[in-house]
């Protein structure tokens, strides 16, 4: 394998983990984009209830018990976002460790070079000295 066909494989390699990284980060994006729109969502709804509640206090009254379960739905929401954050946080976790293995293998490869290419440069001055 010559220098040419070490660097086309080299860049390949490189080529294809920053695609992946790439997609996984493209992915985290769109996760975390999810999760900031659905926050939006029920932060619009809660400003709403608010509104309701200020409004007056017979009508208060006479709505408690449907407050409270619409309290309980938001808090079950809340819940089941804090478990898709700590999700996310996870992903994101793997996302970073992925770049660490990476990043070892990509200086893996270059010490590799390196090395095929000092060989390959003895090589050609014991070529020169036997011509």
């Amino acid at each position: 394998m010559d220098n040419d066909e070490l660097l086309l494989t080299i860049r390949g390699l490189f080529n294809d983990k920053s695609k992946e990284l790439r997609e996984l980060i493209d992915e985290s994006k769109k996760a975390v984009n999810g999760v900031k729109n659905h926050m939006d969502v029920v932060a619009e709804g809660l400003r709403k209830d608010i509104q309701a509640v200020a409004e007056g206090h017979s009508i208060l009254d006479r709505k408690i018990g449907t407050v409270q379960t619409d309290v309980n739905g938001i808090r079950t929401e809340i819940l089941g976002i804090k478990t898709e954050i700590l999700g996310m946080k996870t992903d994101i976790n793997g996302v970073k460790s992925e770049i660490k293995e990476i990043r070892t293998e990509l200086g893996t490869i270059k010490d590799y070079a390196i090395r095929v290419d000092s060989k390959l440069n003895e090589h050609d001055k014991i070529l020169k000295v036997i011509s």
